[in-house]
């Protein structure tokens, strides 16, 4: 529970011992959200790299047709494309001066991650389905 405290006049409420932790508890995991989330852009960017370098070499030779190997192909291209955006900083001015307005962009870059990652997600696992779909099929 918060201690009042009366200072010329102005009711001002000093956080406790646990809000004060749980404040920097909070700002800890943002941060920590943030390089995870690039960490996984990146890791996602070696993935497709690889995958589109061993479509290009044993797709054809293991007989997946044309049509199938140009959809993967633009697939890994576009994980490869998402995640370089998606890495990149937003860049915004902000008053650094007003919370509501460091919360909102706090916000806008955490959906701009969660954002390429879900697509990318999607992204590669169409790739993967055009990958069996093109072994099956011939």
């Amino acid at each position: 529970m918060s201690v009042q405290l009366e200072r010329s006049g102005l009711n001002v409420e000093s956080a406790t011992l646990d809000e004060s932790l749980l404040a920097d508890w909070a700002q800890e995991l943002f941060k920590s959200s943030i390089k995870l989330a690039n960490d996984v852009l990146v890791h996602m960017i070696t993935i497709a790299n690889i995958l589109l370098s061993a479509s290009l070499a044993f797709l054809e030779k293991i007989g997946v047709s044309k049509t199938l190997q140009a959809p993967i192909f633009i697939l890994l291209l576009s994980v490869i494309i998402i995640s370089v955006i998606g890495i990149l900083p937003l860049q915004a001015h902000i008053d650094i001066h007003d919370p509501d307005t460091l919360r909102q962009f706090r916000n806008k870059i955490l959906k701009k991650k969660r954002l390429t990652l879900m697509t990318n997600t999607f992204l590669l696992v169409g790739s993967f389905l055009c990958a069996i779909i093109g072994i099956f099929a011939r």
